[in-house]
């Protein structure tokens, strides 16, 4: 070891891998360290069960940004993806009929229609425009995930008026730019999704309580949070905004 580093990281999780990378990039001296004898935390894969490896926690790549696995090049080290085709069952435990025993969707949009008609015909139609919609919100809020946070220090500056101006200056451009990429309507839209509950969104655009639990869960795993607490409706987003959900990681 070295007798001094800039920045020591404190757990070799995915998290802490991807930052001392970017930061090592940059010539600094990174220290990670971690007390388990593999890395890789919640998505390290591990032989739980003999002869059977298992992500310890994150079975999907999800938020796991592109951006991220160009940068760091990590098709090169042995990065993989296994589509998980069909991505979603919910089996019904008293169906009406035997026609209505589940619902079960994919990749395959013509697949999906078929399997929504059989509860809501509706919803079979608004399902594929519903999804567009939330894809057409998430990549105009990509550059604002990539930006870097505004300077709340120089915001306060007692200082240099130049230097309150030009953190202002930034912070309002960058949501001009998402403005411009939204228009009006698509700026109300995202403003819903920050502050309404699933439950509400999910009414607006469906009839039936199967449809509407099913892309609740898929919304809200790990959230801590149930479908009709303000502000979930931002979750919602987080099937698309990765553009990788759907696809485990190993």
């Amino acid at each position: 070891m070295k007798k001094a580093y800039d920045v020591i990281i404190i757990g070799a999780g995915h998290n802490g891998l991807v930052t001392s990378a970017y930061l090592a990039r940059q010539g600094l001296r990174v220290l990670v360290c971690e007390k388990r004898a593999i890395i890789g935390g919640a998505a390290c894969t591990e032989e739980i069960i003999k002869d059977y490896k298992f992500s310890r926690a994150s079975y999907l790549l999800s938020l796991f940004r592109p951006k991220i696995i160009d940068d760091l090049n990590l098709r090169e080290h042995g990065l993989k993806y296994y589509f998980r085709d069909p991505n979603s069952y919910t089996p019904i435990k008293n169906p009406i009929n035997e026609n209505q025993r589940s619902l079960l969707l994919s990749s395959d949009q013509q697949f999906n229609a078929k399997q929504i008609a059989r509860f809501s015909k509706n919803d079979a139609e608004n399902f594929h425009k519903y999804e567009q919609w939330l894809t057409n919100i998430s990549r105009a809020i990509d550059q604002l995930i990539y930006s870097p946070p505004p300077d709340l220090i120089q915001m306060r500056s007692k200082n240099k008026t130049s230097d309150r101006f030009r953190a202002y200056n930034y912070s309002l451009k960058i949501f001009y730019n998402l403005f411009q990429k939204l228009g009006f309507n698509g700026s109300i839209d995202l403003y819903q999704l920050l502050t309404s509950s699933a439950s509400r969104i999910l009414d607006k655009w469906f009839e039936s309580d199967l449809i509407k639990a099913t892309l609740a869960t898929d919304g809200l795993i790990g959230a801590m949070l149930g479908p009709y607490d303000s502000g979930t409706g931002y979750i919602l987003l987080h099937h698309v905004m990765g553009g990788l959900d759907g696809r485990a990681s190993k």
